[in-house]
């Protein structure tokens, strides 16, 4: 017998080829007792009663041999998987995607705005909140050029770089310039 401790149990399964996962949900905010065969059979049961008709019409037939993978792999989530940590990081997770309004950036590098011939590099942290490093001006100097370069400006309004859109071909052919020389 299992003592499911979080509220947020569940055991999940993906057939192969499937456009879709099966779970069943144990936890209901209060401590749950069942076995663990119990609940693996529920997992298996769910696959099998899976068909064309189910999922909106994306529902397929699946084998005795995937409702048997199913069985294992709650057994393996039952004994191995710590369930309230996996909420509270997909919880966070979700935090941080509508923060960015999307998925955030592991690093953008950038001029800085005091002094354009410096870079930087904003990392957002474990909650997506975002902080600027200095970097070394050597490790993007003879790859990337400025963007002062290219005839921008630094925004007025915060972080980046404002660029005359009635300059556009101009600027490309500079920054095609400016790649070339580097290459050299």
């Amino acid at each position: 017998m299992i003592k499911a401790k979080s509220k947020y149990a569940w055991v999940q399964y993906h057939p192969e080829g499937s456009p879709h996962s099966h779970m069943v949900v144990l936890g209901d905010g209060r401590v749950l007792l069942t076995e663990i065969e119990e609940a693996a059979e529920e997992l298996a049961e769910a696959v099998l009663r899976c068909n064309d008709m189910r999922h909106k019409g994306h529902g397929h037939s699946h084998s005795q041999q995937e409702a048997d993978k199913a069985y294992y792999a709650a057994i393996d989530q039952l004994t191995t998987k710590d369930f309230d940590t996996e909420w509270h990081e997909m919880m966070r997770q979700i935090r941080i995607y509508k923060k960015w309004g999307g998925p955030p950036p592991a690093a953008v590098l950038m001029p800085s705005f005091d002094n354009p011939r410096e870079w930087e590099a904003m990392i957002p942290d474990t909650e997506g909140n975002p902080y600027m490093y200095k970097m070394n001006k050597q490790v993007l100097e003879d790859i990337v050029p400025y963007p002062s370069d290219w005839g921008a400006k630094p925004n007025k309004q915060g972080v980046g770089w404002t660029l005359d859109r009635r300059r556009k071909y101009g600027v490309h052919s500079r920054m095609n310039r400016a790649l070339k020389k580097a290459r050299r």
